[in-house]
């Protein structure tokens, strides 16, 4: 008796953790993956797998990867993983300047506005490198002033400053040593990024981030009030003046943007 007691306790944990295992992330009849990156919902490929326009993703063959990737269709911006809990990685383009091999690409630097993205304040760092560079990030503020953020680099390692909060779009600009616009200085680069990830051993060193095209940056996002609630069981969190993003509650797990998203955890 006590045997047939145990087992039917171990067929039921296995049950648990397989329901679980295979919670979907994606809307139902929706591709789920784009090569390595899981795409949840309420992002999604294909029409009628995402909840509004900004969070389309498009799955395109990659210049530097065998595997497809996932594209954020309306900021263009390559995905490189979705937490769904306000939070996004992807790929911010390099900006260089007067580097004799790189073309000057002042003009790639995405734009959010209008979307429910920001730049993450907490994650994300403004970086400058080169010889004597000094790089200023500057963004029109909410109530129409110019809020300017910026660093000069040694030639021997990179500077970085903290960025404007709720920061959508900005341009980059390079000074002198007068802080003239800067026309024939050596080469000098700079970039936003994930404050975490130049002090990885992989990163290496000034030289590697030359031969390097983008760099990973920390994107929040949350829904606004005329996206549908949270699927119960999941709660309401806010997340700044980006709207509301969900959770699962205590004891589950899953998509809480999906109907019985949110499921038992295995004990």
């Amino acid at each position: 008796m006590v045997l047939q007691l145990v087992n039917h306790i171990l067929l039921l944990s296995c049950l648990i953790i397989a329901a679980v295992s295979e919670a979907p992330m994606a809307k139902e009849n929706c591709q789920e993956r784009c090569g390595n990156i899981t795409v949840p919902f309420p992002f999604g490929i294909g029409k009628g797998c995402y909840i509004d326009e900004w969070f389309e993703v498009v799955c395109v063959n990659g210049n530097n990867s065998a595997n497809p990737v996932p594209v954020l269709k309306r900021v263009n911006m390559e995905l490189l993983r979705i937490n769904l809990y306000g939070y996004l990685d992807a790929k911010f383009p390099i900006t260089f300047w007067n580097c004799s091999d790189r073309k000057t690409q002042l003009q790639n630097i995405p734009n959010l506005q209008g979307s429910p993205f920001v730049f993450s304040y907490d994650d994300s760092m403004f970086t400058s490198v080169g010889c004597g560079a000094t790089a200023v990030i500057s963004t029109e503020g909410q109530d129409g002033s110019i809020q300017v953020a910026g660093c000069s680099s040694s030639c021997t390692s990179w500077c970085q400053t903290s960025i404007p909060t709720n920061l959508q779009a900005f341009n980059i600009s390079f000074l002198d040593k007068e802080f003239g616009i800067s026309e024939k200085a050596d080469c000098r680069y700079a970039f936003l990024v994930n404050q975490t990830w130049l002090s990885e051993p992989s990163v290496g060193n000034l030289s590697s981030l030359y031969e390097m095209t983008d760099v990973p940056v920390v994107l929040k996002w949350g829904l606004n009030s005329s996206n549908p609630p949270c699927m119960k069981p999941g709660t309401y969190y806010g997340n700044e003046s980006l709207g509301h993003i969900c959770r699962c509650e205590d004891g589950f797990d899953g998509n809480p943007y999906l109907p019985n998203g949110c499921q038992g955890k295995p004990f």
